[in-house]
């Protein structure tokens, strides 16, 4: 077995790569092929706010020489893919809560610092058997993170699989009362029953006092509000678009009441409707004949 093979989380068994039961998210950027087309001041704006959310799940400053990162991360254009293989032979960690929960963390703070800078992302979280090396990404979880993003999520949400639900709901067993279980906050269900990962809210996980994390949000919650109204007005005469961020908006809004942090936070209401207007303009009233 070579010293790079060695290092990874996926390793060669027998000097052949086997698929291993796995936490794997795929992820991508909103409207990337419409910038692919624009100038290169966008691109600069682009690379900057990919190399400085990368480095919340690359694990930048965690992982180094000294510590092999326990996931694998693949970067392809707008593309991204993760894979944190479980330990199902581990006494302790076989039921993958650990991967999963940190895999929530991870995509929450990414996609939340990816929106405050008006970059928003639509993936697949699925739990299965896969594969990852610096030459393939293999696998029926990769292949179901994929679907789920390009037919499923729609909106700018990564929406978890039903394995990967289940898994959750599994998890908050574990806690009493199972609704103070962090995967409670991490998650939600949305109106068409899809579960996906609450980044707004989850991405405060990262503080140990709750109080802190939600004064922090407040300040990320005014950069939010900027972006998706910026996006709503930008794209209000394009419907399929529009219908994207108007989600966002309504998202964004829930988790304002939700924390009761006050009207200024929220997206303004007036921007999340559509009017009607008749076939023709109306003329004004017509003028009365003299008698």
């Amino acid at each position: 077995m070579n010293k790079k093979a060695s290092r990874t989380p996926y390793p060669l068994r027998d000097g052949k790569p086997e698929m291993r039961a796995s936490v794997v998210t795929f992820l991508d950027i909103l409207g990337y092929g419409e910038m692919s087309q624009t100038s290169n001041e966008v691109l600069h704006g682009l690379r900057d706010a990919l190399e400085e959310a990368g480095e919340i799940l690359s694990g930048e400053g965690i992982y180094d020489e000294r510590f092999v990162r326990p996931y694998s991360i693949k970067v392809f254009t707008d593309n991204i893919v993760i894979g944190w293989p479980i330990p199902v032979d581990h006494p302790l960690y076989a039921d993958g809560e650990r991967e999963l929960g940190y895999t929530l963390l991870n995509v929450a703070s990414y996609q939340l610092m990816m929106a405050t800078r008006g970059y928003f992302v639509r993936g697949g979280l699925s739990v299965g058997p896969h594969y990852m090396d610096e030459s393939v990404v293999f696998g029926p979880a990769l292949m179901e993170s994929y679907g789920l993003e390009s037919k499923t999520a729609v909106y700018p949400r990564v929406v978890l699989s039903k394995s990967a639900h289940e898994m959750a709901l599994e998890h908050c067993t574990y806690y009493h009362p199972h609704d103070s279980a962090p995967q409670n906050t991490e998650l939600l269900i949305d109106s068409d029953g899809l579960c996906f990962v609450n980044y707004l809210r989850g991405s405060i996980g990262h503080f140990d006092d709750e109080r802190v994390g939600i004064e922090w949000l407040k300040s990320q919650l005014g950069k939010h509000k900027y972006q998706v109204e910026k996006n709503l007005e930008e794209h209000r005469n394009n419907r399929r678009i529009w219908d994207k961020y108007a989600w966002v908006g309504r998202y964004h809004n829930h988790t304002v009441e939700a924390l009761a942090l006050g009207k200024s936070l929220m997206v303004n209401p007036k921007l999340l409707e559509l009017g009607f207007s008749p076939l023709l303009p109306p003329r004004g009233r017509p003028k009365r004949a003299k008698k």
